[in-house]
């Protein structure tokens, strides 16, 4: 099992030292708190190492977990600490179950945006699109690695800039095209036939476009949406005000246009969802969870379609007695979501993955449900 190291990682096939993993000890108090939670988790379970010759190579985004305090000096720096301690141990906690790719390692490569990269069969490359005001390395750092330490060779495209102040505020109409090209892109790198397309949020919805209008249902092997949003939102009655008040819906559309094509009515998500959202050719898997705080109602994710299968996130995870509250945002660095995210790429084999409950262990296969509720009880007392 592969396990966290600060060590070197091995050298390349010229003798240069690979780049140094990054280290935790760069991050101040975020430091500390992954260190109490790995503390406690090996007190309690014995199941978590540092230790070992793997180490784990995170997409580019040098300040994604820098801090220039060495203490948090209020409630709001305190919560940004305790979120970057999760983020660090779900990645720490999903590289471990994850297998090394001998391949991936033999060349030197993290398997991440590598053009040079070759699939292994049966893994067709993998593009994971970003969400809505999202920097690619961010919204990927837990399943890009996760997923090129599968055998994967995983591209995180940063698309819908173009003209723009941000990250996807561009139409979503030419993001799908944007998409389109990038996908021509990859094909021609690796000589994959298709490919398979994850996103999340804003990402699952530039999917379904290109499957649907710009060929994309001939391209693409299998699709996975988390946090997704074929319907638009109604985002706490900001959709009414912007579509009443004359001239709110031009003057958003100039700053975010795929602002205005999510809020209800808008022509966009008409033409998306005339006839259905899904196309034949690809397999559809739809996570979405009742505690998204962006998309409104939730069901706006789900697809009652042939061929698609929808994960209601705290309904499938109840069913192995896993409490799940993760919102919208927080899927990017949920390990459960990460397991049906492999579960639909690898085809939807076999069924699906049993649930941890939200950051604390997951239940043994062969435990009773009096030593898992033990067990909760010992945690949270």
């Amino acid at each position: 099992m592969p396990t966290w190291s600060r060590e070197t990682a091995p050298g390349n096939a010229d003798g240069a030292p690979r780049p140094r993993s990054r280290d935790l000890a760069d991050h101040g108090e975020a430091e500390h708190a992954v260190d109490a939670m790995l503390g406690t988790c090996r007190k309690r379970l014995n199941t978590c190492r540092r230790s070992g010759e793997t180490t784990v190579q995170l997409p580019p985004s040098d300040n994604l977990f820098s801090t220039t305090s060495s203490a948090p000096t209020s409630l709001a720096s305190m919560l940004f600490s305790v979120t970057k301690a999760v983020a660090l141990l779900s990645a720490i906690l999903a590289v471990q179950a994850a297998p090394v790719d001998n391949e991936i390692a033999a060349r030197g490569s993290t398997g991440i945006n590598d053009f040079n990269c070759k699939p292994r069969p049966g893994k067709y490359p993998v593009i994971m699109l970003h969400g809505l005001g999202a920097p690619a390395g961010v919204n990927w750092f837990l399943h890009a690695p996760a997923l090129a330490l599968d055998g994967y060779c995983v591209y995180t495209p940063q698309y819908g800039s173009a003209g723009r102040i941000w990250f996807g505020f561009g139409s979503m109409r030419d993001s799908a095209a944007e998409i389109s090209a990038y996908v021509d892109k990859v094909r021609a790198a690796t000589g994959a036939a298709k490919v398979n397309l994850v996103g999340h949020s804003m990402g699952t919805t530039v999917s379904t476009y290109y499957m649907k209008f710009l060929g994309g249902n001939e391209t693409v092997n299998q699709f996975v949406g988390f946090g997704a949003n074929y319907k638009g939102t109604t985002l706490y009655g900001i959709d009414k005000l912007v579509h009443t008040i004359p001239g709110v819906s031009p003057a958003v559309r100039a700053i975010c246009a795929s602002c205005d094509e999510f809020l209800n009515p808008s022509q966009f998500i008409t033409d998306l969802n005339a006839g259905g959202v899904s196309v034949p050719g690809p397999g559809y898997t739809t996570i979405v969870s009742k505690l998204d705080e962006f998309v409104l109602p939730y069901t706006s994710g789900t697809l009652n379609e042939p061929g698609v299968t929808n994960i209601v996130i705290q309904d499938q995870c109840i069913k192995n007695l896993a409490v799940d509250i993760t919102g919208h945002l927080a899927q990017a660095a949920d390990l459960n979501v990460l397991a049906f995210v492999k579960w639909g790429l690898n085809g939807k084999k076999g069924p699906l993955p049993r649930c941890i409950p939200w950051l604390i262990p997951g239940r043994r296969d062969d435990e009773s449900v009096e030593e898992r509720e033990a067990t909760v009880a010992q945690i949270e007392a």
